[in-house]
């Protein structure tokens, strides 16, 4: 055997020895290549080896991780197509979330998350944890410099603070108005016209990025730019804004050193960067020396009202002005988000409306039923064709904002943002974060992950955001196109307002179709514009199919519920003379009573409504020093007019007539109020159930949410003031003390309320707005969960908030917290992280920082969230119990109804 070996060996050596020797060239370059063959095989192997393991890391990580390149090669292959598609693919794979690796030693490692309970960790409960981070400014701090969306901590509270004082201003809303009526009716639609005209397609994105370019110019710089107009003017400012846009965002997809690498050197979308920069500087620098100009003459300030013009009038920490950059950055960073969210969200929405034709003949109706409503058309007379739509005909587009809602869903104007982790933190779905690590949250692929949507989450579906016909909005962790927590987006309203402006004039007069054969597809930017516009052809809509509208608006649709116009005397024999029997509440100007109404068509029946009339009619009236009679009658007055515009909503008290507007009919509530359900308990009536309370403050929320969208305020929201109807649905009552914010009434009313749900910021006619409401909102929630009055005099503190606030930041749930049936004790049990939410809420809601109390659609959100939460997790034991008691209570009625004195009868 050795003896072989030996052999071989020797027989090898011998024959590669003289293969070596060998002079012949050929022979020579043959044992080259067998040699370099073994290398070969080696590579090959070795190649195989590797795409093999990081191939089969695609199922674990979601995508293959390749050795010194980790997963770049996938992201390199996803940027020549839809990248925001192949991010969703990845997120659903990974149930919402996945860690991404870049190539070692780079700066692209990051956690990237779509699930809702994370974004609301990170966007609200944990805020000060997740700023934008250093890797964010250093990227954008060339455009964007230290401007509100570019900043953190104290720069951006002050530039924050400041504008949102302007935008909830009486000059701002004026301003945009009056600009955004401008834009549309004398520059956007005569250019669509001209398209008509010429039967030649257009650009429809172009031209809605001019539109709002435009008009974020008036409301930022206070200047008039003219991008929009018949010729379609190449502006530098313009041009130089988008590229700069769009070389910026290049830096999020290549390494930190070689983008400054190829800033230093001057070359490719760093060279353009820079170029379009200094084109958007030298506008700004224009600006702001003519602005400084003309407010050195005397009484300027007082004409204008745009952003630079306020902070040219504040002063920073140290007292001085602020600096020409720091305005600089302030009106830029405003103009980034004002100027491509709105137009590309309109361009994604005209796109679906087109493939969704159904979606536009709701739109249509909707608006034709809305100018059927106008005092000057609703007498039969013959429609205008050509409508400019007021203000408050806007607000009342519930179906266009719920179709504008479900474009911004599918198609969010910012797919993705960005936080840097300050310290080290867990999300929610276990996620273990590190400090210094950056988050990106997908807003793009939220809209298509059916845990958080359902099944038809891909489908245009604007019915999803409607609750008994009026638009709700969604969480904003669930829907978080307009960011969430402390950086909600300020414009969120004027973002609205300008899209509904302008979809509404264009659906309205044109047919959008798009061009046979465009490609659409999003790009690559830090907004989402459509890669290749939103190429159209523009059809009039015919007078007829709006009569088509109207005929079927007269026909089958009613908004309002009728009117009557009651027989005084008829009213006073109905309550028996005002009878005390008949009293069933009385209020600081009024008094109700219960009235037996004989119906029109049988006299013999009759119908139980309440009858509500100033106190100084009644026979129980006292002498009154404070109240006059001619103001109780002028509190009725506004009463009936505010009621009496209010479309029906199933969770607002039903106005039915008045008599010569000296009574008010409405219907009759014959279960007591909220506040006798919560502090009258006994063994024989304990308190609701926690499903019950949950869905009372639900449907209290959305009557408040409702009320706010039509602009009125009702500055008396309390438990006395919300009522049970026979089938225990809640109803807010009582609007002696709202205000129509349309009216516009001079002088403005002076605070008004009841102790302990008044908010305490509204100290002056100036402090009044939707977060008065939102106040008195939280101190109901508070007795909701608590059964505690919102003043106990007889405990201390005696105020229901300043008892509960501090118990709810130590947390404390289980001594705030009542006993209720229905699976789970409050503090602990299935219900204890419902309650937690709730009493969050509520804290957020009488929070003394006006700015940071939610909106009332917000609240309305977060309570569905919260009922459908411990349905959810309710045990099976639980569900199994409840359906014996429904059972045994349903064959109790039916054996009730079957059962006939001296009978008996058993059911089975």
């Amino acid at each position: 055997m050795n003896t072989n070996s030996s052999y071989n060996f020797t027989f090898n050596d011998v024959l590669f020895s003289s293969l070596s020797s060998s002079s012949d060239p050929l022979v020579t370059r043959r044992l080259f290549l067998l040699r370099n063959v073994q290398v070969l095989e080696l590579l090959i192997a070795l190649f195989a080896f590797v795409a093999i393991h990081s191939l089969r890391q695609k199922k674990h990580y979601g995508l293959p991780v390749w050795p010194f390149l980790g997963m770049l090669p996938s992201l390199a292959f996803a940027l020549k197509g839809n990248i925001y598609e192949w991010l969703s693919d990845v997120l659903c794979r990974q149930n919402g979330t996945f860690r991404f690796r870049g190539p070692w030693l780079s700066s692209l490692n990051s956690t990237i998350t779509c699930d809702p309970r994370n974004i609301e960790h990170l966007l609200k409960n944990r805020f000060s944890v997740f700023p934008k981070g250093s890797y964010f400014r250093d990227n954008l701090r060339d455009l964007l410099g230290d401007g509100i969306f570019n900043a953190d901590d104290e720069t951006w509270q002050r530039q924050r603070k400041t504008a949102s004082i302007e935008f909830h201003s009486a000059k701002f809303r004026q301003l945009t108005t009056h600009s955004l009526y401008e834009l549309v009716h004398k520059r956007l639609l005569p250019v669509l016209e001209t398209s008509v005209k010429s039967s030649s397609p257009i650009d429809l994105q172009d031209v809605l990025l001019r539109l709002t370019f435009d008009n974020v110019c008036m409301i930022a710089f206070g200047v008039d730019p003219g991008c929009l107009g018949p010729d379609q003017p190449v502006i530098p400012f313009a041009k130089a804004f988008e590229d700069a846009t769009e070389a910026a965002v290049c830096r999020f997809v290549m390494p930190t050193c070689v983008w400054k690498l190829m800033r230093y050197l001057n070359i490719g979308t760093e060279k353009m960067l820079r170029e379009s920069i200094k084109g958007v500087d030298d506008f700004a620098d224009e600006v702001i020396r003519t602005r400084k100009k003309e407010l050195s003459l005397e009484g300027e300030t007082t004409k204008r009202s745009d952003l630079l013009t306020v902070f040219m009038g504040l002063r920073d920490e140290k007292g001085e002005c602020f600096s020409d950059k720091f305005l600089r950055d302030i009106c830029v960073n405003f103009i980034l988000a004002g100027r491509d969210t709105s137009s590309v969200a309109l361009s994604w929405f005209f796109w679906l409306l087109e493939k969704n034709p159904e979606v536009e003949e709701k739109i249509m109706l909707e608006m034709c039923k809305i100018l059927r409503q106008r005092d000057d058309n609703g007498n039969g007379e013959k429609i205008i064709y050509a409508p400019v739509f007021r203000p408050e005909e806007i607000k009342k587009m519930d179906y266009l904002q719920a179709a504008l809602s479900e474009a911004l869903r599918l198609y969010p104007s910012v797919p993705v943002d960005h936080k840097e982790v300050q310290e080290d933190d867990v999300f929610p779905d276990g996620t273990v974060l590190k400090r210094g690590e950056k988050v990106i949250y997908a807003i793009y692929a939220m809209g298509r992950m059916e845990a958080i949507w359902g099944k038809d989450c891909r489908e245009f579906r604007p019915e999803r955001w409607l609750r008994d016909g009026r638009f709700m909005s969604e969480s904003a962790y669930k829907f978080t196109a307009f960011n969430g927590g402390p950086r909600l987006c300020l414009g969120k309203d004027f973002a609205y307002y300008q899209m509904k402006s302008t979809a509404a004039a264009i659906v309205y007069r044109y047919k959008v179709k798009v061009v046979e054969g465009h490609r659409v597809e999003p790009k690559l930017a830090l907004t989402m514009y459509m890669k290749h516009g939103l190429v159209v052809n523009l059809i009039n809509r015919s007078d007829s199919e709006v009569d088509r509208d109207l005929i079927y608006i007269n026909t089958y649709t009613h908004t309002h519920k009728p009117i009557m116009e009651f027989d005084y005397e008829k009213l006073v024999s109905a309550t028996d003379g005002f009878s005390p029997s008949r009293l069933i509440g009385k209020g600081s100007h009024g008094y109700v009573y219960e009235g037996l109404l004989h119906e029109e068509d049988d006299h013999k029946r009759q119908r139980v409504v309440a009858i509500k009339t100033p106190s100084l009619l009644s026979s129980r009236s006292q002498p009154s020093s404070v109240i006059t009679k001619t103001e109780q009658m002028k509190k009725l007055e506004d009463e009936i007019s505010v009621m009496s515009s209010l479309p029906y909503n199933p969770h607002v008290l039903t106005f039915l007539g008045h008599a010569e507007k000296r009574l008010m009919v409405v219907e009759f509530m014959p279960n007591g109020s909220l506040h006798q359900l919560l502090h009258h308990v006994s063994s024989s009536t304990p308190p609701p159930t926690w499903l019950k309370r949950i869905e009372i403050a639900l449907k209290i929320a959305s009557a408040v949410h409702f009320l706010h969208e039509q602009d009125i305020l009702h500055r008396d929201i309390k438990s006395d003031n919300i009522l049970f109807d026979s089938n225990w649905e809640p109803k807010l009552a009582d609007f002696g003390l709202a205000v129509d914010l349309a009216e516009k009434k001079v002088p403005a009313p002076a605070p008004a309320g009841t102790i302990g749900y008044l908010d305490p910021c509204y100290t002056s006619p100036e402090n009044l707005s939707a977060k008065t409401d939102v106040y008195s909102y939280g101190v109901v929630l508070l007795e909701i969960v608590s059964c505690r009055k919102a003043i106990d005099v007889s405990r201390s503190p005696a105020s229901i908030v300043d008892w509960a606030l501090p118990l709810i930041e130590e947390g404390k749930i289980g001594e705030i917290c009542c006993g209720g049936g229905g699976g789970g004790g409050g503090g602990s049990g299935v219900f204890m992280e419902t309650n937690l939410r709730l009493l969050r809420m509520a804290a957020r809601c009488v929070s003394s920082d006006v700015e940071s109390r939610p909106s009332s659609g917000e609240i309305a959100a977060e309570m569905v969230a919260c009922l459908t939460e411990p349905v959810r997790s309710l045990p099976l034991w639980v569900s199994f119990f409840r359906g014996v008691v429904k059972l045994k209570r349903r064959k109790k009625r039916l054996r009730e109804r079957m059962t006939w004195p001296g009978q008996t009868c058993r059911v089975r």
